[in-house]
Formats: structure tokens, sequence, C-alpha cells
């Protein structure tokens, strides 16, 4: 991901949560990337992992842009952090990376919006 990309994940993540907070994703996937917006549920091998230890958890290669916990964002997370139950956290993920990583780590998918085209 170009820091492009990181900086467009960035304000998306932004209109996300104050244009449609509480909206909830149909099932389908479309190819190309996206962001979005899950929910780490007690149950869920997340729960307690610090984000350098993602690989235990998941095999899909996500970025995690922020934890949102508490009523709170932290953007760019340090990798010592750690996810707790209940966080909320937006990811930068393709499609079928997105998709693995929301059935291997049982998180629930609560928003999504697919990034533009990069412009040349």
């Amino acid at each position: 991901m170009t820091l492009d990309q990181a900086l467009v994940c960035g304000v998306i993540a932004l209109t996300l949560l104050i244009a449609r907070p509480g909206a909830l994703l149909e099932a389908g996937f479309t190819v190309g990337d996206y962001l979005a917006k899950i929910l780490v549920p007690e149950e869920s091998p997340l729960a307690g992992t610090r984000l350098a230890d993602l690989g235990e958890a998941t095999e899909a290669d996500v970025w995690i842009a922020a934890i949102l916990r508490d009523g709170d964002r932290l953007s760019s997370p340090a990798p010592l952090e750690s996810i707790t139950a209940e966080d909320g956290l937006l990811v930068c993920a393709q499609t079928a990376e997105l998709r693995q990583s929301v059935q291997e780590a049982h998180v629930g998918l609560m928003e999504s919006k697919p990034l533009g085209d990069e412009e040349g």
C-alpha cells in the first residue's frame, strides 16, 4: 500500500464515521481495495492480541489504520498496541484479504467502502 493510499484510508475513515454511523454492510464483496470497520467480539482470537502479533490470528494481509475504543480513535496504532474485545478496527485490505480476515478472526464487519482508483 502506498503512502497516498494510506492517507486516503484515513480520510475515508473519518468520512465513514461522520457520514454513516451505524450503517451495516450487505454480505457481498467486489474486487478492489476496501476500507472497512470491523468489531472485535470477546470470542475473537484478535482480542488480547498485539498488532505486531496479528499473524497468529489471521494470515490475511490487512493494514489497521485506527483502533476505535471507548469513543476515542487511536490513529496509526503502534505495533505493541493490544486489541481488546469490543474494539472497532478501521482496516484497509484487498477484497479477498478482507474476507479472509473476517472469517479467520471471527470479527463482525460493520461498514465497508471501496477505495477509489488511483489517479495517475
